[in-house]
């Protein structure tokens, strides 16, 4: 989920993620009040690796599972970070992927959107085991990057068979379109996408059970 770094709803926020109760969790524009309100419910994480992002935010991602060789590395002009660990879950280990580049609003942050996925894509692409890659793509699936991007990597969204539901904005679902992704291997098998309910953010909670 993007809680979103303006998010004041922080029961609303709480109650989502308490009935949801996922085995990972990805929270994206952490703020240092919302990690706060956040804290109790965070804490039944026992392994979590976190950075600050831009714009006053961090990225944090969350396990009740052990992080084996959990890592951040930088790309583009403005080092946008992806977290990665590995995780195993029902006796598979997967590499587990952060996504959040930049939302492409001008020429520059479009081109940073480019090698953010292409640095990406390739760290994914050397990976022994099965990637599993979630969050804030600030893309919609039929954009050119997306879909390379999926390609390099020999991804899926699991969006795909769902109608791409929209997950962003929260407040103008007339002009939605799907934002936030989980991406998997054609290989690995998945049910019940789920989008929302409404958080307090401008994006809505997505989930899978694998």
């Amino acid at each position: 989920i993007n809680v979103f770094k303006n998010n004041d709803d922080y029961n609303k926020l709480r109650k989502v993620l308490k009935e949801s109760d996922p085995e990972i969790l990805l929270i994206m524009e952490v703020t240092d009040a919302l990690e706060d309100n956040l804290e109790k419910l965070i804490s039944d994480y026992k392994y979590r690796l976190q950075t600050p992002v831009r714009d006053g935010f961090s990225i944090c991602l969350l396990s009740k599972h052990k992080m084996d060789k959990p890592d951040i590395s930088y790309h583009g002009p403005n080092n946008t970070p992806p977290l990665h660990a590995e995780i195993e879950l029902n006796n598979t280990k997967y590499h587990v992927f952060s996504a959040h580049p930049k939302p492409a609003l001008n020429k520059d942050s479009y081109e940073e959107r480019r090698i953010y996925f292409n640095q990406t894509a390739e760290i994914i692409r050397k990976t022994k085991l099965p990637a599993l890659v979630l969050g804030d793509f600030n893309s919609v699936p039929w954009e050119r990057h997306f879909v390379d991007f999926c390609h390099k990597t020999n991804l899926k969204s699991t969006a795909q068979g769902y109608g791409y539901p929209i997950t962003w904005p929260t407040y103008f679902l007339a002009m939605g379109i799907p934002m936030d992704h989980i991406l998997l291997p054609s290989h690995v098998s998945y049910s019940a996408l789920k989008v929302g309910p409404n958080a307090g953010s401008d994006h809505y909670p997505i989930a899978i059970n694998l």
